[in-house]
């Protein structure tokens, strides 16, 4: 079968298998992977050589075979210029081999946004009384911000013209002890607002 100017693989073809002749490269597409502690998450993302993991965890350094440009991210100011830069170059055409930009692990990636916004929201209060721990202790003005900066940050992604992953966890929770297990993501905020 072929469609577009493609042919198929003979195999493929007698399978009733077709390939969309205008399908959207795989890089721009914008992907959440959730699942639960050691099931795959960071080695299918590092399998991509055509992706960019920004390992903010610090577990792709454990993949044994993965393919993908990994890049630690200790710190905020790291983070800020490393994913800054990416774009840059993205834009200026000197990553041609790379399309997408993966945030490895999704609810460390908050807790790094969120100390951020905690930092600066204390270097603005002259007395230490005024001074937060937590983003939950800025209120829902806290949340918003923390939700905002991601989402301006995975816009800053895609507008250089990567694709963006951000992998999370999943995790178990029974509300009564008889009660159903629900599966919980550990990024918070609504992960449909991503």
């Amino acid at each position: 079968m072929v469609v577009g100017h493609n042919p198929l693989p003979t195999h493929l073809s007698n399978l009733g298998g077709y390939q969309r002749p205008r399908a959207m490269p795989f890089g721009r597409t914008r992907i959440v992977i959730l699942g639960g502690p050691k099931v795959g998450k960071t080695n299918f993302v590092c399998s991509d050589k055509r992706s960019i993991v920004l390992d903010i965890r610090g577990g792709a350094h454990a993949v044994q075979r993965g393919q993908a440009v990994v890049v630690p991210i200790p710190d905020y100011p790291t983070y800020i210029k490393t994913l800054t830069e990416l774009c840059a170059a993205k834009r200026a055409g000197k990553l041609p081999d790379h399309d997408r930009i993966v945030i490895d692990v999704g609810n460390e990636w908050q807790q790094l946004l969120s100390a951020n916004i905690i930092s600066e929201h204390n270097n603005r209060k002259t007395s230490t009384a005024d001074h937060v721990k937590s983003i939950g202790e800025l209120g829902q003005n806290g949340w918003t911000q923390l939700k905002n900066t991601g989402l301006d940050h995975l816009t800053m992604i895609y507008d250089a013209g990567f694709g963006w992953t951000v992998t999370g966890h999943l995790f178990e929770k029974r509300v009564s002890e008889d009660g159903p297990v629900t599966r919980d993501p550990a990024i918070k905020g609504g992960i449909k607002e991503f």
